[in-house]
C-alpha cells in the first residue's frame, strides 16, 4: 500500500485530524514495512535528513501538499484530515491493479490504450473499419 493510501486510511479512523509526527507514530506501530525504507535510510546517510522519522516525516509533509487531504494550519503542529471527497476508505493498491498481463493477453480484463492525438489515414481507415 502506499505513503499516500496509508495516511488516509490512519486519518479516516482518526477524524479529529493528527499532527504529521502522531502520523509516524501509528506508521512505525502498524505499517513497519513503511518506516525506514531505502529511499529513508539513504537520505539519512547522504545528510538530507538527521534521522528515518525526519525522512518519513518530510514525506508526509509532501502527501500533504498533494491535495488529497485537508491541512488545518490554524494550531501548532498543523493537523491534517481527510478531505470530504476522500472521507470513505481507499481500496488497496492490491485491488487497483489486479490485472495481470496474462489476463489481458487471452481477452480477459480490460485494457486501456491512451492516444496521442496523432492523425492519420492510415489510422482512420482501421478505425473506420
Amino acid at each position: 500500500m502506499s505513503l499516500t493510501n496509508t495516511i488516509k486510511k490512519i486519518l479516516v479512523k482518526n477524524p479529529e485530524g493528527l499532527s504529521p509526527r502522531e502520523i509516524v507514530e501509528i506508521i512505525k506501530e502498524r505499517y513497519p514495512e513503511l518506516y525506514g525504507t531505502v529511499s529513508h535510510r539513504s537520505n539519512v546517510e547522504k545528510g538530507d535528513y538527521s534521522d528515518v522519522n525526519h525522512a518519513l516525516t518530510a514525506q508526509i509533509y509532501a502527501a500533504s501538499r498533494s491535495g488529497s487531504f485537508e491541512v488545518d494550519r490554524s494550531q501548532t503542529p498543523l493537523k491534517l484530515r481527510v478531505t470530504g471527497s476522500s472521507n470513505e476508505e481507499s481500496p488497496d493498491d492490491d485491488v487497483l491493479f489486479a490485472e495481470d498481463i496474462d489476463k489481458i493477453e487471452a481477452g480477459i480484463g480490460t485494457l486501456y490504450t491512451l492516444g496521442t492525438s496523432l492523425y492519420t489515414s492510415t489510422f482512420h481507415n482501421c478505425v473506420s473499419k
